[in-house]
């Protein structure tokens, strides 16, 4: 049985994302922007609902508040980088507060794939994420096609 997305897409092509914010006006908000971009959305109020509903789903993209209620966003991240079912999932912070570039640079090398301080602007929060999933599928085409040449090599 095929999904078929509220335009009419298969559910299949759709990209996940997974938003995870404690403010429930954020988000409401962010996750009705990307629904309305034509992703599916997921949402979680905390680092631990966080990765209970990642490892189910296993999203594309995780957008990720830095602080969180439980756990902060920088351990949530650390924590989903290192679950071996979810390696092509990424990981972007978000923060509301002023953050220093080294406190970015902590997140970044935590594996995060970006770090983005708020206020942000729905076009440049939609840029941000199409990019990020257009990266997620051009590297797993690459893998594909790694896959495919070592079975090829290995069969001659």
């Amino acid at each position: 049985m095929s999904l078929v997305d509220a335009d009419g897409r298969d559910a299949s092509d759709t990209a996940t994302i997974l938003v995870v914010d404690d403010d429930p006006l954020t988000l409401q908000g962010t996750a009705r922007l990307l629904g309305k971009s034509g992703y599916a959305v997921s949402v979680a109020h905390s680092g631990s609902e966080c990765l209970e509903l990642a490892s189910y789903l296993r999203p594309d993209l995780v957008l990720l508040d830095v602080v969180l209620p439980d756990i902060d966003g920088i351990a949530v991240c650390r924590q989903l980088k290192q679950n071996t079912d979810l390696t092509d999932t990424f990981v972007v912070l978000l923060t509301g507060k002023k953050t220093h570039s080294d406190q970015k640079a902590v997140g970044i090398h935590t594996g995060a794939d970006d770090y983005i301080a708020r206020p942000l602007g729905n076009k440049e929060l939609l840029a941000r994420v199409g990019l990020l999933l257009d990266m997620r599928h051009q590297r797993r085409a690459i893998r594909e096609s790694e896959r495919q040449y070592r079975l090829l090599f290995e069969n001659m």
